[in-house]
């Protein structure tokens, strides 16, 4: 006797798939033998045929994947192969160069090579390679460009990149190791700070005085202007206003008596 709610599935199609027969039960759950439109054929349960989870005898899966790589044209080609070190050296903490991109934060916001070549398009020329205009930024809309080595090499001095103790870092790599505000090393710098003295200063907790539409800490003041700290936070202490703080010479010192 037929179980009550026992549904025949003879004859029907699903998406690419026409059953047959039914060809065994099992358990509680029916199996169908199909023939696909390809001309295979398959044994499906029913439940995945009425759900949709079965749709071809797996042509269809291998045709869809199939059309990924080939609907561009483009694979093996030097853009293809750009976009395919990108991904890898974001998202693989194998790839040998991970460490300076994914592990920094530098992720890549195209989801597909169809996106990143609507992007930058073809290189000029074999020569050339893809470059971030800010190397602070990720692969991202608007921050991407084709350039020779020589151009990179200029947009890695612009990301100011420091060499001590032998290592050589980005600036932000340094001020990450040294536990260090990335903007506090680039104002020492910019101050005339070496090297080694930006990176190993001990950071003081620093109270902030503006003059002349200029915001320094009272260090960085005091350095710019060619007097000791304490002398200039004295002087605001005794009331000095950050003008006369900043641009009055210091007392000369009188004689010792012999």
């Amino acid at each position: 006797m037929r179980a009550h709610n026992f549904k025949d599935l003879t004859g029907q199609r699903f998406m690419r798939l026409v059953v047959l027969w039914m060809a065994e039960k099992r358990g509680t759950r029916r199996y169908w033998v199909c023939q696909c439109d390809c001309g295979n054929v398959t044994t499906v349960c029913s439940s995945d045929l009425t759900c949709g989870n079965t749709k071809s005898c797996g042509c269809l899966s291998r045709e869809k994947a199939r059309d990924r790589w080939l609907t561009h044209g483009l694979r093996g080609t030097q853009a293809y192969e750009a976009y395919a070190h990108i991904v890898q050296r974001c998202t693989n903490p194998k790839d040998k160069a991970y460490r300076y991109y994914g592990a920094r934060g530098i992720t890549c916001e195209f989801i597909s090579f169809e996106k990143f070549y609507a992007e930058v398009g073809a290189p000029p020329g074999p020569d050339y390679s893809i470059d971030r205009k800010d190397n602070n930024l990720s692969y991202q809309a608007g921050n991407l460009r084709w350039a020779t080595r020589q151009e990179q090499m200029s947009n890695t001095r612009h990301n100011h990149l420091l060499t001590y103790n032998g290592e050589t870092k980005t600036m932000a790599e340094w001020a990450r190791q040294v536990g260090m505000n990335r903007k506090v090393l680039d104002r020492r710098l910019r101050l005339g700070w070496t090297i080694e003295e930006a990176l190993t200063a001990p950071v003081r907790n620093n109270r902030w005085l503006t003059y002349a539409g200029e915001t320094l800490t009272l260090t960085d003041w005091a350095r710019k202007v060619g007097l000791r700290r304490n002398c200039l936070e004295g002087r605001l202490q005794r009331g000095w206003s950050p003008e006369e703080a900043l641009t009055l010479p210091l007392a000369p010192r009188s004689p010792r008596p012999s």
